[in-house]
């Protein structure tokens, strides 16, 4: 058994009798030093600039603030609601919000333009334009 270490990588191997050698090869790419300054040291980019340059020159297909309605659901509608409901999915202005039990999916959808109203006017846009509610599964999933 032949062991083998770092070093070795570029190295020909070769066994005692064998007129065949073995070489080792990195199978990676050297990592991409963009961003690197002469002195070594890094510039950040915000996580938005990342995903902007990943999206070509239109832009993202969504708005990174939206996500801010997972942070603030909870404040909005208090913890008793949230508890039992929770938002899934923003796609087009749709808000899906996923329900624990039939009950509460019947009460939230007589709520749905007050908490519609409130999340808007907390983001400071017209963020979402309708909520649908939709019934989780015993495992949180939707149905």
């Amino acid at each position: 058994m032949v062991r083998l270490k770092f070093e070795d990588i570029g190295k020909p191997l070769a066994r005692q009798g064998d007129n065949k050698s073995i070489v080792l090869t990195r199978s990676y790419q050297k990592p991409n030093l963009k961003g690197m300054e002469k002195d070594g040291s890094k510039t950040l980019e915000s996580i938005g600039e990342i995903l902007a340059s990943l999206s070509g020159p239109q832009g993202l297909p969504f708005d990174l603030r939206d996500g801010e309605i997972w942070e603030i659901w909870e404040e909005m509608v208090g913890p008793t609601i949230a508890s039992n409901a929770r938002p899934t999915l923003l796609k087009d202005g749709v808000l899906t919000v996923g329900v624990r039990q039939p009950i509460w999916l019947q009460q939230l959808r007589f709520m749905a333009e007050d908490m519609r109203q409130k999340l808007n006017h907390r983001l400071g846009r017209e963020t979402v334009r309708a909520i649908r509610f939709q019934l989780l599964t015993p495992n949180g999933r939707a149905k």
